[in-house]
C-alpha cells in the first residue's frame, strides 16, 4: 500500500514536470546498445558519447527493458549519436524507474522481518504488536519518500532506488541469518553497479567473523566462542546477539526469560573473547555462492568472442577500462561535496591570491573550472592527488568500521558500518559523483527508529543528499519543486521520528541506551544500597541484583523501576532531533541556495563565473558531510557490544 501511495505521489508531482536531463539520453543509448548490438560489442560501441560503463548485469537489465521499449517507441532502441526523446519515451523511462523501485519495499521488509524473528525467539506474548510492522511503518516512509532519491531518480532520471533496494535486501537477508542469499544478493549488486565495491571489504570482514568464525548455539550457551544469536530451535544466526524479549505486556516481559542471558552474550562478544575456529565449510559455501553469481554474469561476456583465453582477457580488459576510467580526474565536473571539493577550492583561492599579488600569470591556463564536463582537473598550486592516495585514505577512513565489525559483530554494528564505509568512500574517494551520498542517506533510515543518533544521521544526510543534487537540476522552473520536496520530506521525517522516539521513552521510561557508558550508568544507578544492606554485602535493590538489572532489556528495566526519568510521574519527552547547529547549518544552506539560484543570475552576466554557485554548494555541503562522518565514527564506537535494542 505504501509503495502504491509513493508511486501515486511521484506521478502527480512529475505530471507537470517536463524536465529532461542528459541521463535520459544516457540510458536511452544503453537501451539501444543492448538491443541492437550483440554482447560481444556492448563495451566497444562508441557511436554516442554515452557509452555503456556499468557492469554486465546492468546491461542485461537494460536489455530486458529494451524488449518492452521497442514496442512503445521503436526509435528508443536505435543507435544514433543523439536522439531527442518524445514524451512517450520519457514517460516509459520514468515509469520503469517506479516499477523497479519495488526492490526498496523488499529490502525494508527483509530488514524488518529480523525484528519479528527476534521477537519470537525472545518469548514475547503473541498479542504484542509485531516488531516487523512497527519497524516497517517507520522505516518504509523514510526510504520510499526520500527527497534526494526522488530528485535524482524521478526528476533527473536514474535507477538508484532499484540498486539501493537490493542493498537493503542483502542486509535484511543477512540479518535474518540467510547469509548465502544475502551474500549472493550483494554479489549481484556489484555486478549491477561497481560503486558498491566500497562496501565489499566490510561485507567480507563482517561475514568472515560472524558466519565463518561464528560460535554455535552450544558454544554461546556455555559462554565461549565468537558471536551470534540463539534463534528458534537453538539455531545460530549471524551477527546478532541473543535478545531479551521485546515490546509487549510488561508482566509477560518480566516473566519472560531468554534462553541465553545478556551476561553470557556480553562475555562472548567482549573484545578479548576467544575467536571461534574458522569453519572451512561455511567459508566454502559463502565463497561458492558469490563466485557463482560472478561467473553467471561475467561468463557470457568472456566467451562472447570465442572460447579462448585471449578473447576472454580482451573482453574483461575492455570492461575494466569502461568501469574504471581513471583518466577522468580527481573530481567530477559537478564537484561532489567532499574533501576534494574543499581541496580544489583552496587551490583556486591560492591561485586567485597569487594573481592579485602579481605572482602568477592571469592566463597561465591552470586552475580553470567549467561545469558539466567530465575531464581531468588541473591543479594550479596544490599538488595533484593520485588515485592510490584516494584508495589508501578510503581504507583508512573505513578502518573503524572494519575493526568494530570484527570485534563485536551485530546487525546494528553492520548497518552503522555500511553507513560509515559508504560515507568514507564518498568523502575521500576518487572521482565521486554527488549522487553517491544517497547510499548512506538511505541506509541510515534502517537505524533512524532504533536510536536518536541514527535519526539525526538520517535527517542530516537526507538534507545533504538533496542539497548536493540541486545543481543537477538547473533552471527557474525547478526551484520551487526542489525546495518544496526537500522541506516537505524533512518535516514529515522529523515528525515521524520524534513521535517514534517519544513512544519509546513513554513506554520504557527512559531513553534507549546505546553505549557501554550507558550500561555503566545504569549499573551505578541500580547498585544503590537498600536501607537493610550491611557493610560488605553485595548491593541489591528489591527488584534484583546489579548483574540481573544490567542483563535486562530496556522494557524489563522500566518494569523494574530502573532507569526511569523522574518528571513528576511522567516520562521525559523525546528531545528535539534538530540541534541548534543543525538549524544554523540549514539556514546557511538556504543562503547559499538563494545566492546561487537568485542573486547570481541577477548580478552577473550570462557566462560570467558560471561555476561559482556550484562551488558554493559543494564546499558548504562538504562541511556537513565531514560532520556526519564524525558522527558515524562516534556511533560505531559507542554501539553496545553484542546487543541490539528494540526497533
Amino acid at each position: 500500500m505504501l509503495f502504491g501511495m509513493a508511486s501515486l505521489i511521484k506521478l502527480l508531482v512529475l505530471a507537470p514536470c517536463l524536465y529532461r536531463s542528459t541521463d535520459f539520453e544516457v540510458h536511452r543509448n544503453w537501451l539501444a546498445i543492448t538491443h541492437s548490438k550483440s554482447l560481444v560489442d556492448w563495451y566497444w560501441e562508441d557511436t554516442s558519447e554515452w557509452t555503456l560503463d556499468y557492469p554486465p548485469l546492468f546491461g542485461y537489465f537494460q536489455w530486458a527493458l529494451s524488449q518492452a521499449a521497442v514496442h512503445v517507441e521503436p526509435d528508443l532502441v536505435k543507435i544514433t549519436p543523439y536522439y531527442e526523446p518524445s514524451e512517450v519515451a520519457v514517460w516509459f523511462q520514468r515509469v520503469s524507474v517506479m516499477v523497479v523501485d519495488v526492490t526498496m519495499v523488499l529490502g525494508v521488509v527483509a530488514w524488518c522481518k529480523g525484528a519479528r524473528m527476534r521477537q519470537k525467539s525472545g518469548g514475547v506474548h503473541s498479542g504484542t504488536v509485531p516488531q516487523d510492522v512497527a519497524c516497517a511503518t517507520c522505516v518504509g516512509p523514510l526510504v520510499l519518500l526520500n527527497s534526494g532519491l526522488f530528485l535524482v531518480d524521478h526528476v533527473h532520471f536514474q535507477y538508484n532506488g532499484f540498486l539501493l533496494g537490493l542493498l537493503l535486501l542483502s542486509m535484511g537477508l543477512i540479518r535474518q541469518g540467510r547469509v548465502l542469499s544475502g551474500g549472493a544478493t550483494f554479489a549481484g549488486l556489484l555486478m549491477l553497479k561497481h560503486l558498491f565495491l566500497a562496501l565489499a571489504p566490510l561485507y567480507f570482514v563482517y561475514l568472515l567473523r560472524s558466519y565463518c568464525c561464528g560460535a554455535s548455539a552450544q558454544q554461546l550457551s556455555k559462554g565461549v566462542g565468537g558471536s551470534g544469536d540463539v534463534r528458534r530451535g537453538g539455531e545460530s544466526s549471524v551477527g546478532e546477539a541473543s535478545q531479551p524479549p521485546e515490546r509487549g505486556d510488561r508482566k509477560d516481559l518480566q516473566r519472560a526469560v531468554p534462553s541465553v542471558s545478556h551476561e553470557q552474550v556480553q562475555a562472548v562478544s567482549r573484545e578479548d573473547a576467544p575467536l571461534a575456529r574458522l569453519s572451512w565449510k561455511r567459508l566454502a559455501s559463502l565463497g561458492s555462492a558469490v563466485l557463482f553469481v560472478f561467473g553467471s554474469v561475467l561468463g557470457p561476456l568472456c566467451v562472447s568472442d570465442g572460447w579462448t583465453k585471449d578473447a576472454c582477457l580482451k573482453q574483461l580488459g575492455q570492461l575494466g577500462v569502461r568501469l574504471f576510467p581513471f583518466g577522468r580526474g580527481l573530481v567530477h565536473a559537478y564537484w561532489a561535496p567532499n574533501v576534494w571539493a574543499v581541496y580544489l577550492f583552496l587551490d583556486r583561492v591560492l591561485l586567485a591570491s597569487l594573481k592579485l599579488a602579481g605572482l602568477a600569470a592571469v592566463s597561465d591556463g591552470k586552475g580553470s573550472t567549467t561545469g558539466g564536463l567530465v575531464r581531468t582537473e588541473i591543479m594550479a598550486i596544490l599538488p595533484s592527488v593520485p588515485t592510490a592516495a584516494c584508495l589508501f585514505l578510503s581504507v583508512l577512513a573505513c578502518w573503524p568500521a572494519f575493526v568494530r565489525a570484527w570485534k563485536t559483530p551485530s546487525a546494528q554494528v553492520f548497518a552503522w558500518g555500511v553507513v560509515h564505509c559508504s560515507l568514507s568512500a564518498f568523502l575521500v574517494g576518487f572521482h565521486v559523483h554527488e549522487k553517491a551520498l544517497l547510499v548512506p542517506a538511505v541506509v541510515s533510515a534502517l537505524l533512524a527508529s532504533h536510536s536518536r543518533a541514527g535519526a539525526r544521521m538520517y535527517l542530516r544526510l537526507s538534507f545533504l543528499a538533496a542539497f548536493a543534487v540541486f545543481p543537477l537540476l538547473p533552471g527557474p522552473e525547478l526551484r520551487v519543486l526542489k525546495v518544496v520536496l526537500l522541506i516537505t520530506h524533512l518535516m514529515l521525517a522529523t515528525s515521524l521520528l520524534e513521535h517514534r522516539h517519544a513512544e519509546n521513552i513513554k513506554y520504557e521510561g527512559m531513553a534507549p541506551t546505546h553505549s557501554r557508558v550507558s550500561e555503566r550508568i545504569l549499573a551505578d544507578h541500580s547498585s544503590e544500597r537498600s536501607p537493610s544492606s550491611a557493610p560488605g554485602e553485595p548491593s541489591r535493590k528489591a527488584s534484583g541484583s546489579v548483574t540481573e538489572l544490567v542483563g535486562l532489556a530496556p522494557e524489563q528495566r522500566a518494569g523494574a523501576g530502573v532507569g526511569r526519568v523522574s518528571t513528576g510521574g511522567k516520562c521525559a519527552p523525546a528531545p528535539c532531533l534538530w540541534t541548534g547547529w543543525d538549524k544554523a547549518y540549514v539556514a546557511g544552506a538556504g543562503v547559499i541556495f538563494v545566492l546561487g539560484e537568485v542573486v547570481h543570475p541577477l548580478v552577473f552576466q550570462e557566462g560570467t563565473l558560471p561555476f561559482l554557485p556550484l562551488m558554493g554548494v559543494s564546499v558548504f555541503g562538504a562541511v556537513g558531510v565531514m560532520a556526519c562522518w564524525g558522527l558515524s565514527v562516534s556511533a560505531i564506537s559507542t554501539t553496545v557490544q553484542g546487543n541490539e535494542e528494540p526497533m
